[in-house]
């Protein structure tokens, strides 16, 4: 069992289905291209760890779009959402803060017990191949 992306095909497919996400973001092609990046950066390290475990358990991989996602979206919230406002850190690390917050809770809230629940069951082999 590991944490998505769960195949080599699953890297792609999340970089793509980014892109389609986005492609209605008021942030418009800054967030297609960078969030695209984050997600794209956070799919290749998760599948480079997906073997790393701490006491059974991917907390590792897992971390990985938490921390990708925390500093890039937390660098686009911090320049785009207040135009002519000087970049400072207090105001990215407040923003990357609440963006790991709510991608902490949907990875290991939701992520890891649900992909603990497919290899408990035998399904992570049938439904990704590994």
């Amino acid at each position: 069992m590991y944490p998505a992306p769960l195949h080599p095909a699953a890297v792609p497919g999340l970089a793509v289905g980014c892109i389609v996400g986005n492609l209605g973001s008021p942030m418009g092609v800054v967030d297609i291209l960078f969030g695209t990046l984050a997600t794209l950066g956070a799919a290749l390290c998760t599948r480079a760890l997906r073997q790393v475990r701490v006491r059974r358990l991917p907390l590792l991989p897992a971390l990985m779009p938490v921390l990708w996602n925390a500093v890039v979206v937390g660098i686009e919230l911090t320049i785009w959402l207040v135009p002519g406002e000087a970049f400072t850190l207090p105001v990215f690390f407040t923003n990357a803060l609440w963006v790991a917050v709510g991608e902490a809770a949907v990875v290991y809230l939701l992520g890891i017990p649900l992909a603990l629940l497919l290899e408990k069951k035998g399904l992570h082999r049938q439904l990704f191949g590994e």
